[in-house]
């Protein structure tokens, strides 16, 4: 379905502040944005819009759902959208709150969140690519903001511990000493991988930006970045 055919989206009467047709509808001009694909459930919500008046291609992932997490039919609707801003030579925006792959899902979902990495690098030097963190993510832009309460990590912190530490945390048989492990480790995996301080610290994000202020920062920088500077293969190993 292409975007004159398919409906506009309705954002004003959103019960949710984290659902993406409100998220998009606050960052992106009024009446502008029409939706790239049919309604569904997969959790990513893709768009074409304008940003005071500049045209973008726009995308959310869908907090209300397994805290974002991707699967394989939510990861394509991301290719496609950026595939497509490499298409219509436009910029494309991501804002991100997703705590990684759907794990039910299995191998799929993992191929699925690669195919994504894949599209931004195809998109790095043709097109902007701007990313917002609001939640917890993994990502890749050429301009990175993030919320205060950001976690940039591949999967949500709690997740991670869980896998990381399972058998540390299943030797222990003792429920509230369990629990108390468990919190102890969340607090340390958020310290040394999750934390936004710690990604704005290597340079994985570029800017913590008050929440009021997304719209205002992600237009200013779709007018200082480049069109394109053509494209580019990986550096050599």
């Amino acid at each position: 379905m292409t975007a004159t055919a398919a409906p506009r989206l309705i954002a004003e009467r959103a019960p949710d502040p984290r659902l993406p047709v409100a998220r998009l509808a606050r960052l992106l001009d009024r009446d502008s944005a029409t939706a790239l694909h049919p309604p569904g459930d997969c959790g990513v919500i893709a768009v074409a819009g304008r940003i005071d008046g500049a045209r973008v291609i726009a995308y959310c992932t869908d907090a209300t759902k397994m805290g974002g997490a991707l699967g394989a039919d939510g990861a394509r609707r991301i290719v496609d959208a950026i595939d497509r801003a490499v298409r219509d030579r436009c910029p494309v925006v991501g804002l991100w709150h997703s705590g990684g792959a759907k794990l039910a899902e299995g191998v799929e979902s993992m191929d699925g969140v690669g195919q994504m990495f894949a599209a931004m690098i195809r998109a790095s030097g043709r097109v902007p690519q701007i990313s917002v963190v609001l939640g917890p993510a993994a990502l890749g832009a050429s301009a990175v903001f993030a919320w205060p309460e950001a976690e940039v990590a591949v999967m949500g912190t709690e997740a991670a511990v869980g896998i990381l530490h399972r058998k540390r945390l299943s030797a222990v048989d003792d429920e509230d000493m369990r629990l108390a492990l468990r919190a102890e480790l969340v607090d340390e995996h958020e310290r040394l991988a999750g934390g936004v301080g710690r990604a704005l610290d290597i340079g994985v994000v570029d800017e913590v930006i008050d929440p009021a202020d997304t719209r205002r920062r992600v237009a200013a920088a779709l007018a200082e970045a480049a069109a394109g500077r053509g494209h580019h293969g990986n550096i050599p190993l």
